[in-house]
């Protein structure tokens, strides 16, 4: 069995104040210390539990910098919306975050759900079909061209044309 720790990193936690990358990171080296497996992070743009809503700091740049300051324990993602982000951009920026902490990266994928995140960053949250499984199409979409992104092991290359084949597929399935 493998044990992680989901990082809380939203602005105005439960104290009313935000926790600083230097707290964060010493949780992260706590864990790693302790002999935990990984550590992970969500993407949520902002989540509002109450009325006054909650925001997250940015989940690849955080464990960009905690892969600097950790060196053994696994990071990843409590899931990457792939509405936030066009996949060829999921591609490269988890690519890069894999070499930075050499080889200890998980991606974790979602659909998205929370349509007041949608609506509060401007992004579509249901355009033809119900939102639901236009979500879940973009998500199958953004995983085929990051896993062939990936797999002819030149990210930067390879994710550009990927991504105008996948994405002429996912108009006519998509839409």
């Amino acid at each position: 069995m493998k044990v992680g720790i989901v990082l809380r990193t939203t602005e105005g936690g439960p104290q009313g104040t935000t926790p600083t990358f230097h707290a964060i990171a010493e949780l992260a080296q706590t864990a790693e210390r302790a002999g935990l497996d990984s550590i992970w992070l969500p993407d949520h743009l902002l989540f509002r539990a109450s009325s006054r809503g909650e925001v997250f700091w940015e989940a690849f740049t955080m464990l960009s910098a905690l892969a600097a300051v950790t060196k053994r324990i696994t990071l990843g993602t409590i899931v990457v919306s792939t509405s936030f982000r066009p996949p060829a951009l999921v591609a490269k920026i988890a690519a890069t975050l894999d070499a930075i902490s050499e080889g200890r990266l998980i991606l974790g994928l979602g659909a998205g759900w929370y349509q007041p995140e949608y609506e509060a960053f401007g992004y579509p949250f249901a355009i033809i079909l119900p939102a639901a499984s236009r979500r879940r199409c973009r998500s199958s979409c953004c995983c085929c061209v990051m896993a062939r992104s990936i797999s002819r092991g030149s990210i930067i290359r390879s994710t550009i044309v990927c991504c105008v084949r996948a994405g002429r597929r996912a108009m006519v399935r998509c839409s």
